[in-house]
C-alpha cells in the first residue's frame, strides 16, 4: 500500500484511533458481497502514509466490531478477528468471509454495497441483477452469447473475416470439413436456426456490431491530472468493428499513448522498447473483450469495455466478473480455462487480426503470459480486481526498481546481467529477508519450482548467494536477529542491525550533505524510529540557513529525490518521525505547499 499509494479492493485500512470507524459496517457489507470477501486492518493510518498507529484496547475493539456486524449488517457475514503486533503496536485484522451467492446481497441500513478500486459504493439496480444471476445454477443461467440479434443475417458478417474463419474451422474439424458456409455458421452458433446472427456471431464476425449493440464498442482516453486547466481527458476515442479489429486498434492506441525507452540488448545494440510489453497488453485486452458480460444488465445499459491511461496506471475494465474461478486461481501456476461466454470463446480461437496473429490461444494461459511478460520487463505486477459486476486490470507505469535499487544491484553484482527475479532476490536478501523456493513460486507466480531453482542456481554459480539448509542468503552474510522468516516479507521499515547500517549503498543518499548531524547516539535513536530517519533528517538539517536560525520547510518530493527513495517510502518515514516528535509538518495534508522541518 505504501508503494502503491492507496489501499486495495480486497484490503482496507482504518485508523480507528477514536473507537469504531463510522463507515466500518459499509466496508464489511461490501466485502460480504464480493466474490472473495476481504480484509480490514484497524490501527493503520492512510492519512499518515499507512503508518501503523495501533489500537489501544484490542479486546474491546474485537468485541465492538463483532457486535456491530451482527446488529447492523443483514445477513451478517462470518468474520474472523485477531490481533497482530506490528512495529510495537497492536493491529486488529478483520477477515470478512463472502456470503454464499444465494444469501447476497448483504445490506447496511437497507442499502447494499460493493467494492470498487479502493472504496465502497452503493449497488445500483443492474448490480443487484448481476448478483442475482450469480446465484443461479449454471443450468438456470441464460447463455447470452447465444441470444439472437433481431434484424440480422449472414449478410451482416465481415467479408474479410468470415472466409478466414471458415478456413480455420474446416481445418480443425473433420466433421465440418465439407460442410457449407451456412451449415458451419449454424452449427458453431454464429447464426441461429432461423438465420439471424447470435450476439457472439455478431460480436466476433460482424462488419459493424455496434449498429445493433452499441455497448460492444470500447472507449479509451488519457486521464489528465487536475491542474486547474479544466481539461480532464485527451485523445479520447471510441472503437468499433468486430472483436479482432477492436483488439488490434486498442493495442495500437495504447502503444501510441504510452512511452518508450532505449535499452541495450545483450549483443550491445540499442533498441526502442515500449513502456508495456505488447504481448502482455494484447493478452489483457483480449481477455477483457472475450470474457466481458453480454447480458442485458450491461449491453442494455451502455456498459462497455473501458481503457484509461493515467499518469500512474494503465487501466482495463470489463463489464461482468469472473465466472467459476477466483483471482488467486487466475494468477496461479494451475491451468485455468473458464469461459464466461463459451460460444464466443470457441469462435475467438479461430479468429485472427489483420496481421495474421490469433486473437486468443485457447489454452487459458493469457493472464499467466501477461504476468510473465510484465515481470521480465521489470514492471510492477499487474493487479486484478473482481467485484462480481466488473473485472479490472491495473498496470502501474514505471519500473519496479528505483534508481537507488539499480545502484545497489550494480554494487551487489557488478557487470553481471540478472533476471528480474534475481534482482529482487539480491535486493531483499541485502535487506535481511529470507527466501525459499516455496516463497519464490508464490510471489513470482506463475513460476514452477524448477524455474525458481534455476534462478537460484544462476546466482549461486556467480557466487552471489548461498543456498543452505537455513534457506537462501547472500554469500558471506550471516543471518541476524532482524532477518524475517522464510515465507514472510520484511517490512520496508525493518530497522537494520548497527553493524549493517553502513552496508554498501545503505546511506549513500547523504551525498553532498555529508554525514548526518548529531552524535552517534542521536543517529541510533533516529534509526530506531525508521531506518531512513538519519538520511531524511540530514536533508532537513541541510536546509537550515545557519546556526541558531529556523529550518526552512522542505517538500516531500525534494526529500525523496535527495534521499534516493520513492515518495511513498519517504512519506512513511516522515510520518514515523512526526509521530516520534523528531520533525514537524508545515502546512496540511494534501496542500501543495506543505513541507517538513526539524523541531
Amino acid at each position: 500500500m505504501r508503494a502503491f499509494g492507496d489501499d486495495f479492493t480486497l484490503v482496507e485500512v482504518k485508523e480507528a484511533a477514536e473507537g469504531l470507524p463510522e463507515n466500518l459496517p459499509e466496508t464489511v457489507c461490501a466485502f460480504a458481497n464480493m466474490p472473495q470477501g476481504g480484509t480490514v486492518l484497524l490501527g493503520v493510518s492512510q492519512r499518515q502514509s499507512f503508518a501503523v498507529t495501533g489500537i489501544a484496547s484490542p479486546n474491546d475493539m474485537i468485541q465492538a466490531v463483532t457486535s456491530q456486524t451482527r446488529e447492523s449488517v443483514t445477513p451478517a457475514p462470518h468474520i474472523d478477528l485477531y490481533p497482530v503486533s506490528v512495529d510495537g503496536h497492536t493491529v486488529i485484522v478483520v477477515d470478512v468471509t463472502a456470503l454464499a451467492p444465494s444469501q447476497k446481497p448483504a445490506e447496511y441500513r437497507g442499502k447494499a454495497y460493493l467494492r470498487q478500486a479502493d472504496g465502497d459504493y452503493r449497488m445500483n439496480s443492474n448490480d443487484h441483477r448481476m448478483i442475482d444471476v450469480e446465484a443461479l445454477h449454471d443450468s438456470e443461467r441464460v447463455a447470452y452469447d447465444l441470444v439472437s440479434v433481431p434484424g440480422t443475417s449472414i449478410a451482416d458478417l465481415d467479408p474479410e473475416l468470415l472466409p478466414r474463419y471458415l478456413v480455420s474451422i474446416r481445418a480443425s474439424s473433420r466433421r465440418l470439413k465439407n460442410a457449407t458456409d451456412e451449415d458451419i455458421c449454424r452449427l458453431v452458433s454464429v447464426t441461429t436456426p432461423t438465420g439471424e446472427l447470435t450476439t457472439a456471431g455478431l460480436y466476433a464476425l460482424g462488419y459493424y456490431p455496434q449498429g445493433k449493440l452499441p455497448s460492444l464498442a470500447v472507449t479509451a482516453a488519457v486521464q489528465l491530472p487536475r491542474d486547474g486547466s479544466g481539461a480532464r481527458t485527451q485523445n479520447r476515442q471510441d472503437f468499433d468493428g468486430p472483436l479482432p479489429a477492436l483488439l488490434e486498434e486498442i493495442q495500437e492506441w495504447i502503444m501510441a499513448n504510452t512511452g518508450t525507452s532505449d535499452v541495450y540488448r545483450p549483443d550491445g545494440h540499442m533498441v526502442r522498447r515500449p513502456e508495456f510489453p505488447p504481448r502482455a497488453v494484447r493478452e489483457l485486452i483480449a481477455n477483457a473483450l472475450v470474457h466481458r458480460d453480454l447480458g442485458p444488465e450491461t449491453l442494455g445499459t451502455g456498459d462497455r469495455v473501458q481503457v484509461r491511461i493515467t499518469p500512474e496506471t494503465l487501466i482495463i475494465a470489463s463489464p461482468g466478473g469472473l465466472r467459476g474461478l477466483s483471482v488467486r486461481e487466475l494468477e496461479s501456476n494451475e491451468h485455468t480455462q473458464k469461459a464466461v461466454n463459451q460460444r464466443l470463446y470457441e469462435m475467438a480461437k479461430h479468429l485472427t487480426t489483420a496481421d495474421g496473429a490469433g486473437v486468443i490461444e485457447g489454452e487459458g494461459g493469457g493472464v499467466r503470459e501477461a504476468l510473465a511478460e510484465t515481470r521480465d520487463a521489470d514492471l510492477n505486477r499487474p493487479r486484478f480486481f473482481d467485484n462480481g459486476v466488473k473485472f479490472t486490470v491495473l498496470l502501474r507505469r514505471g519500473s519496479v526498481f528505483s534508481p537507488s535499487d539499480l545502484q545497489r544491484i550494480s554494487e551487489l553484482a557488478p557487470d553481471i546481467r540478472l533476471s528480474h527475479i534475481q534482482k529482487v532476490l539480491l535486493l531483499s536478501l541485502d535487506d535481511g529477508e529470507r527466501w525459499s523456493i516455496t516463497r519464490m513460486c508464490d510471489e513470482f507466480s506463475p513460476l514452477s519450482r524448477t524455474e525458481a531453482q534455476t534462478q537460484v542456481d544462476g546466482l549461486v554459480r556467480q557466487e552471489l548467494i548461498a543456498e543452505t539448509a537455513a534457506g537462501i542468503q547472500l554469500k558471506g552474510r550471516k543471518p541476524t536477529a532482524t532477518d524475517t522468516g522464510p515465507d514472510v516479507a520484511a517490512s520496508p521499515e525493518t530497522p537494520a542491525e548497527p553493524e549493517q547500517a553502513g552496508r554498501s549503498g545503505q546511506y549513500r543518499q547523504y551525498g553532498q550533505y555529508g554525514q548526518p548531524h548529531g552524535s552517534a547516539a542521536d543517529q541510533e535513536e533516529l534509526r530506531a524510529i525508521t531506518k531512513h530517519g538519519p538520511a531524511v533528517v540530514a536533508v532537513l538539517d541541510a536546509e537550515a540557513p545557519g546556526p541558531g536560525t529556523a529550518h526552512s520547510p522542505v517538500g516531500v518530493q525534494t526529500i525523496a529525490d535527495r534521499v534516493g527513495l520513492s515518495v511513498s517510502t519517504t512519506r512513511y518515514a516522515l510520518a514515523r518521525l512526526i509521530a516520534a516528535g523528531a520533525i514537524e509538518m508545515v502546512g496540511g495534508q494534501g496542500q501543495h505547499a506543505t513541507g517538513y522541518r526539524r523541531r
